[in-house]
């Protein structure tokens, strides 16, 4: 193997890419996340998916402005993709979600003070922006940028 496919391989150029198609919206606080992934590929490939639903806060304005990004779920399937010949193809994927046990963990356990102190913030503090997002990522063995995208879901769930 010549130097050039060397780093061709650790950098995936010509090997896995992956776009989301399609997601669907969020309607309950817990299910399945269900949508369709596309993979291209130039070469043969296997490799490990892993889905997550993120979410990501924003706070503040300008210069003050902050985001804060945690995980709502996140599954790992062992031979997620495998393509014996170069080509692409489509796939449905589905992974479970709870956000009411996420809702619950990120509220916290909250006494008679700390809840006071949560609603004047919430009254008059600045509200802030939760933005959620499906991410796909293909971990490959032995190469070191692992393709991934992102993309926003609709999330109608009330609290």
């Amino acid at each position: 193997m010549g130097l050039v496919s060397w780093f061709k391989q650790k950098f995936n150029v010509g090997g896995l890419k992956i776009k989301i198609v399609e997601v669907e919206p969020i309607t309950e606080e817990e299910g399945w996340a269900k949508g369709k992934v596309a993979f291209s590929t130039q070469t043969p490939v296997a490799a490990e998916l892993v889905y997550k639903l993120v979410c990501e806060t924003t706070k503040g304005k300008g210069e003050e402005k902050k985001t804060d990004t945690s995980t709502v779920s996140t599954m790992s399937v062992l031979v997620g993709v495998a393509m014996a010949e170069p080509g692409s193809e489509t796939q449905d994927f589905a992974f479970k979600y709870d956000l009411r046990n996420w809702f619950e963990q990120k509220g916290g356990v909250l006494g008679a003070a700390s809840k006071m102190a949560k609603f004047a913030q919430n009254t008059f503090g600045e509200k802030g922006t939760e933005d959620f997002y499906v991410e796909i990522e293909a971990r490959i063995h032995g190469v070191w940028l692992n393709p991934k995208d992102r993309r926003p879901v609709n999330v109608a769930v009330a609290r």
